[in-house]
């Protein structure tokens, strides 16, 4: 009888724990979202950040043509990147004109002439 109550009260004591402390029982998981994260980020990097550098470059040097290709390629990039991140493979998402329209504009602060 006492072995009853005892194993019963260690039962409710581990679920009670498990709600408590369920993120850690998760821990695999959130690992797998950090490494996901990491390599959306490199991509958002070789492909986005690294093409507008180019663009920026070869605009400074007067590479007009050059600049204006890598800014396609950096554009499409991005279309790509954004189409992948919000319509994941087999979600049936499709995205148009209009889908991706926020409720205030982005923000873009020019720089005073000094500071460039």
């Amino acid at each position: 009888m006492i072995g009853d109550v005892v194993s019963a009260w260690v039962g409710i004591y581990y679920w009670t724990m498990r709600r408590t402390y369920g993120s850690l029982m998760r821990g695999a998981k959130l690992f797998d979202d950090m490494k996901e994260r990491q390599r959306q980020a490199r991509e958002i990097n070789d492909n986005i950040v690294q093409g507008l550098f180019v663009a920026q470059t070869a605009l400074a040097l007067d590479e007009r043509e050059m600049s204006e290709e890598a800014m396609r390629t950096t554009l499409d990039s991005a279309r790509q990147i954004i189409s992948d991140l919000l319509g994941e493979a087999g979600t049936g998402l499709e995205l148009g004109p209009g889908h991706l329209v926020r409720d205030h504009p982005a923000g873009y602060a020019r720089r005073p002439m000094a500071e460039r």
